[in-house]
């Protein structure tokens, strides 16, 4: 049987077991007012909650004015950086920065930083205001200061305005550019159309042409080949040479028929007999 020492262990051991593995987390960092504040000191107050991780912090003055409003000058004093570890766990520690040799009545600003293995939090421009040198000090004034997370998101986004002014930029450019493109790009297609036209147009002039060339060879030949008589399809020179016309078919035929009639050839008898004299 388990005696109530033995559970109490078991119990603290898993508590103990359960924080270190606790889902890490950016650090919480709370504000607290000043306190011991005096016409030349005060010491700076923050609760931070390390979320299950160890987590680093630092505190250190930013700035002052003389006049008690929320306008900063640069410091007169060092920074008085003061900086800790706290160890991994789940609840809010106060962690402290005593300040010295500060002026009467002044308004002083602080920065605090929180760093674990899961992020960064912050704060900039929490402040105090230091006693006058004359009377009672007044309650302190709630001077909370800007999440870190506030001013890296303005600082990226300054950073990142000259390139998205460059991207407007461009792509007004582009807009502006882009009728006269489309223009462009619509004169050529028009071009390209017409100049297809117009070739597809001298390639069927060209057809007809041919096709009406082939037609007059055609039928100028079979013009010369009706011109001669049967004795003139014995001729020898073939019809293609008497193509060029019938006034030179009629003259090869006549030629052939001088050659026929001369004496000597064989057919001139054969013409005799058929114009009716004797042999």
């Amino acid at each position: 049987m388990l005696t109530a020492g033995v559970l109490t262990a078991a119990v603290l051991v898993l508590i103990v077991a359960g924080r270190a593995m606790a889902a890490t987390k950016a650090p919480e960092v709370g504000y607290l007012s000043a306190s011991h504040v005096s016409t030349t000191g005060a010491t700076i107050e923050v609760p931070i909650n390390p979320e299950g991780g160890e987590t680093s912090w630092e505190i250190w003055l930013e700035c002052q004015n003389a006049e008690g409003n929320n306008q900063c000058e640069p410091l007169t004093v060092g920074l008085q950086r003061q900086q800790g570890i706290l160890a991994p766990d789940v609840e809010s520690q106060t962690v402290t920065d005593v300040v010295t040799g500060l002026q009467p009545d002044y308004l002083y600003k602080y920065r605090v930083v929180a760093i674990n293995s899961a992020g960064k939090e912050g704060f900039a421009g929490d402040g105090f205001v230091t006693c006058p040198s004359e009377g009672s000090c007044p309650s302190q004034p709630y001077l909370r200061g800007v999440s870190l997370w506030v001013l890296e998101g303005a600082e990226r986004s300054a950073n990142e305005a000259p390139r998205r002014e460059e991207e407007r930029e461009a792509k007004k450019k582009e807009e502006e550019e882009r009728p006269v493109k489309e223009a462009a790009e619509r004169a050529a297609k028009e071009r390209e159309a017409r100049e297809a036209g117009e070739r597809a147009g001298k390639e069927a002039a060209e057809r007809e042409r041919a096709a009406e060339r082939a037609a007059t060879t055609h039928r100028l030949t079979a013009a010369s080949a009706d011109s001669l008589s049967p004795a003139d399809t014995t001729d020898p020179l073939s019809l293609s040479d008497r193509a060029s016309g019938p006034a030179a078919g009629s003259k090869l035929a006549q030629e052939w028929r001088s050659h026929s009639a001369a004496p000597g050839n064989g057919s001139s008898s054969s013409r005799g007999h058929r114009d009716g004299s004797s042999p």
